[in-house]
């Protein structure tokens, strides 16, 4: 396999595993709304933050630490 084959298949894996992330992110935040479970919170800077923001911002950093364990992830929940 050639170097360039070789960027093509890592970018589709790649691809594939931040599709999966965001689709199991995108699920724990149904399940949440579904239940009625919110449990809306302030922050320190005084905006609102939600138990779906919190399990998304886990699950996404979960996997991202997964694939990328060399890499510190900084969001907006953590």
């Amino acid at each position: 396999m050639n170097t360039k084959q070789g960027n093509v298949m890592a970018d589709q894996d790649l691809d594939t595993q931040m599709t999966a992330l965001a689709l199991d992110a995108g699920a724990k935040i149904i399940e949440i709304y579904e239940a009625d479970a919110l449990n809306t919170q302030t922050k320190a800077d005084a905006s609102p933050v939600t138990a779906a923001d919190l399990a998304a911002d886990a699950v996404i950093c979960t996997g991202l630490r997964k694939a990328f364990p060399d890499i510190p992830i900084v969001t907006e929940e953590s």
